[in-house]
């Protein structure tokens, strides 16, 4: 009914998830007798790559000219390239780049709420280092500050992770001076 009146279907499909867990608690908390939620039908979502539009490699090489920063760059280098999402970029470490592997471990994710913590699966994943990123990570790791192992890759000022919130109004920034939609 409430995708008849306009919910999205990947939203609809959230919003039976969170009642499962919901009634999934109630039955081993207060004994509730079944899960309504286990009843409803799977809501069908398709991957319809039109719905979509990507940056070519020459967009994307734009988009790092015209950063704010040589580091604001790096980061929207390897989200575009290493597929990081934004939390995953804002935690990652400097042990988690290994240039002989030439691979990136994402272990952590940066939550406006929660701060540094783990991944949204709750699991470690390894993705290539493509030529580009790594030059550009290696760029980053030759500054004088904030190189130990524990250290963030994309430090803040004094250290800490930097804030979504402002990266956000930094690549919009970047793409209305880059041309890009």
């Amino acid at each position: 009914r409430r995708m008849a009146d306009g919910l999205a279907a990947r939203n609809a499909v959230k919003l039976v998830a969170v009642l499962h867990a919901i009634f999934g608690r109630a039955r081993r908390v207060w004994g509730l007798a079944s899960n309504p939620a286990a009843d409803v039908e799977r809501i069908p979502l398709r991957y319809r790559a039109e719905d979509y539009s990507f940056y070519s490699p020459e967009e994307i090489q734009a988009l790092v000219r015209a950063a704010a920063s040589e580091q604001d760059g790096a980061m929207f280098m390897v989200a575009a390239l290493a597929g990081l999402r934004l939390g995953e970029v804002l935690a990652l470490r400097v042990r988690d780049v290994d240039f002989d592997a030439e691979s990136i471990r994402v272990m952590g994710s940066v939550d406006a709420i929660q701060g540094v913590g783990t991944r949204k699966s709750g699991r470690g994943r390894t993705v290539p280092l493509v030529p580009e990123v790594a030059q550009a990570l290696a760029r980053i790791l030759t500054r004088d500050e904030f190189t130990s192992p524990y250290d963030f890759v994309f430090a803040g000022e004094f250290g800490g992770h930097l804030h979504g919130s402002a990266l956000r109004r930094r690549y919009r920034t970047a793409q209305a001076r880059a041309g890009l939609p």
